[in-house]
């Protein structure tokens, strides 16, 4: 879950552009997703907030096996999607393959680094 912005181009009208108007359009990407992120980011923590204020409002996690049920139907459209499309199965892998290193080097840096300034305060 998060936001996601997507600029598609196509590829001849992209390879058309000089390379200052390459720039600012990559430029103009890079800072939409990065006011993206942090709008979503500002935009929940103000909604939980105000969520966990509210007296008439009980805040469950979502319990591990409910997780792990829909973890694996996910995993089951992908996979299907995926054997009958080269180009989904070629996504997939460059993603998993990213999402297993990312979820190594999040454990140790950023979830390490918030779960002591969580419990610090």
């Amino acid at each position: 879950p998060g936001p996601n912005i997507q600029c598609t181009i196509n590829l001849e009208a992209w390879n058309s552009l000089p390379e200052d108007l390459k720039q600012i359009v990559s430029v103009c990407c890079k800072a939409g997703n990065t006011d993206m992120q942090a709008e979503y980011n500002w935009g929940n923590a103000m909604a939980l907030d105000r969520l966990r204020n509210d007296p008439n409002v009980e805040l469950r996690e979502l319990p591990r096996e409910v997780f792990d049920v829909l973890r694996h139907h996910a995993q089951e459209a992908i996979d299907e999607l995926s054997a009958r499309d080269a180009w989904s199965r070629r996504l997939q892998k460059s993603q998993f393959d990213f999402m297993e290193k990312s979820s190594a080097n999040q454990k140790i840096s950023e979830l390490a680094y918030l779960d002591m300034r969580i419990n610090d305060s």
